[in-house]
């Protein structure tokens, strides 16, 4: 796979050729061409050129570019061809010769972002698709691309700037709709977005996977029904796709019934699928056969599914193991010899920690219904500065211990200042359900030193068993494996441990199994904790109005109860290897195994 082009350092003539821009636009353009043949990617050099065409629109200018950009190149073709195969060495080679030819070529440009995203050259990309939009303003195409990518980068605000930017936003194109609907569902604009995707579906009514996007916003709202009708309506568009009938299995309240079983295995003839699709039905199909009691059958399609998505994954299990051990023998110094109060002095967030499937989303929803606390979602910030801090999580102990306070406080408010955007009360505290966080625990102590820390515990097998069948778009990749999924609970368990003897009382644990059986009692625990006053609205959770972006939005719009308690035992034949696995972190619990 090729690696970026790097660039050379700025030629000094650039700035010869920027004084002559006014004086003489014509021949700084000449200049410019000639200096990116030799610096094809020089930024610089791009935005000189965008302002020396918009000093001199002359008619020759205008008809090469309207040409470069309508596409009649065949070899702008032959590089969307490659990169739609992701034959990036082919679309790499194409796309340097053109834009050395014709650097102010706005569709190769454009192509060339694509290509920097694809090998994860984030801000490269950006760059060249604001350039783009200044070498052809008007023309439409960088924005939505742009959009696109702030999109992915979890950027959605800037996204929907972008996009409100363009000159057919009054009626823009279905792509543009469709990314603006998505980008204001997670911006947290959910009436907009509701709108948005209901006037994309005026506009094109035969659009399955916006159906079903629109019935998981449905579902977020707490409107279940009419969130299962739109999953049905993208289904019958489109029977044979495995991502529109995983959407629907994925509303944990809904059953399937011999119909849909039949028509999920027909859609597995379908012969032009990809390996992710065919897994998607897999999950599918489980969860069908799971509902009409056929357990043995049902366990086989999730273990096909999980096989096929650990057979495309880099995960390794040793990573956490390692961390887990180097996290032991270094943070009781660390923690000795850091002055606690030297990170960032903000109180407000509450960080709910633990393995997904343990019942996070319900102790969320319980503390959202206090008046001081705000529910958010599961909040990427924290994720991304330790990755920024480190590339191997092992490395993290050692990188914490050579923080000194000033980085400290500069990353805890990095943290704060990051996850205002996703606040939509002036509650005054919030809550971060993020699981894995529980890796940064250490991390958390040092740069927020007044913020909650609450891990939720679920019986292994319970939970367990729950992630194996859940299939996670996104990461959590240790549950594709039984085997992976008990080490990882393991792991888990042998970290807190170690953090309840360095910081004894700084994490505060909830059992799911007493949250379900004695709300009230654990719910006042709690807050007594998080430092406010008891409210009964903290267990009446199932009764607001909250969106609930997670995979139990629709279980926890139901009063508490017992479903999930002991539902392991139905798939207790097949859960030798996660049982072995697992070790004393299942043969102790409620307790620890001791050190």
């Amino acid at each position: 796979m090729p690696g970026w082009p790097k660039e050379e350092e700025p030629d000094a003539s650039l700035s010869a050729i920027t004084k002559d821009l006014s004086t003489d636009p014509l021949g700084a353009i000449s200049s410019l061409r000639k200096h990116l043949e030799s610096h094809p990617l020089d930024a610089d050099a791009y935005r000189v050129l965008a302002k020396a065409l918009r000093f001199a629109p002359s008619p020759s200018t205008g008809t090469v570019t309207s040409r470069k950009m309508g596409g009649a190149d065949s070899r702008l073709r032959e590089a969307a061809q490659a990169l739609q195969v992701d034959n990036l060495e082919t679309a790499e080679i194409i796309l340097r010769g053109r834009l050395r030819e014709q650097p102010d070529d706005a569709r190769a440009i454009c192509l060339f972002a694509d290509l920097a995203a694809r090998l994860s050259y984030h801000q490269e990309a950006e760059e060249l698709l604001r350039l783009a939009i200044e070498v052809a303003p008007g023309s439409d195409l960088g924005e939505v691309p742009l959009a696109r990518l702030l999109y992915q980068q979890n950027r959605p605000e800037e996204a929907l700037d972008v996009l409100a930017s363009r000159r057919d936003e009054a009626r823009p194109r279905l792509d543009a709709l469709n990314l603006k609907a998505a980008a204001l569902v997670r911006a947290g604009r959910t009436v907009e977005a509701e709108q948005a995707y209901i006037n994309s579906l005026r506009r094109g009514p035969e659009q399955a996977a916006i159906w079903s996007s629109y019935g998981q916003l449905l579902r977020t709202l707490g409107r279940i029904e009419e969130g299962i009708a739109a999953s049905r309506r993208a289904i019958n568009l489109a029977p044979s796709s495995g991502h529109l009938w995983w959407s629907l299995s994925d509303f944990k309240t809904f059953k399937f019934g011999p119909a849909d079983i039949a028509k999920i295995e027909a859609a597995f003839q379908d012969v032009h699928r990809h390996e992710a699709e065919e897994a998607l039905l897999h999950f599918a199909l489980g969860k069908a056969l799971e509902d009409v009691g056929r357990t043995a059958e049902s366990f086989r399609h999730y273990v096909q599914g999980n096989q096929l998505i650990k057979a495309s994954t880099a995960y390794d299990p040793n990573l956490i193991t390692g961390y887990v051990d180097a996290a032991e023998k270094t943070f009781s110094k660390l923690f000795a010899s850091t002055s606690i109060g030297t990170g960032c002095a903000a109180t407000d967030p509450i960080f709910l920690v633990g393995m997904p499937r343990s019942g996070s989303t319900l102790l969320e929803q319980m503390l959202g219904g206090h008046s001081q606390i705000e529910a958010t979602m599961e909040l990427p910030e924290l994720l991304d500065i330790g990755e920024a801090l480190v590339s191997d999580l092992r490395e993290l102990p050692a990188t914490l211990a050579r923080l000194q306070a000033v980085d400290l406080e500069r990353l805890g408010r990095a943290y704060i200042d990051g996850t205002r955007r996703y606040r939509r009360t002036d509650k005054p505290l919030f809550v971060d359900k993020m699981p894995n966080n529980w890796m940064y625990i250490p991390l958390i102590h040092l740069i927020l030193p007044n913020a909650r820390i609450v891990d939720i515990r679920r019986h292994p097998l319970d939970c367990s068993v729950s992630n194996f069948k859940q299939m996670f778009l996104n990461g959590q990749r240790f549950s594709n494996d039984l085997e992976w999924m008990g080490r990882y609970y393991a792991d888990y368990v042998a970290f807190m441990r170690s953090i309840d003897q360095l910081l004894p009382g700084r994490v505060h644990r909830v059992m799911y199994e007493e949250l379900v059986d004695s709300p009230e009692a654990e719910i006042r625990r709690l807050l007594g904790y998080v430092g406010v006053d008891f409210e009964t609205e903290c267990l009446r959770f199932h009764e607001g109005e909250r969106v609930v972006r997670t995979t139990s939005a629709d279980q926890v719009r139901q009063p508490i109860n017992r479903q999930g308690i002991g539902s392991w035992h139905a798939y207790d034949p097949w859960l030798g290897p996660l049982k072995a696995a697992l070790g004393e972190a299942l043969n102790c619990y409620p307790q620890v195994p001791p050190a």
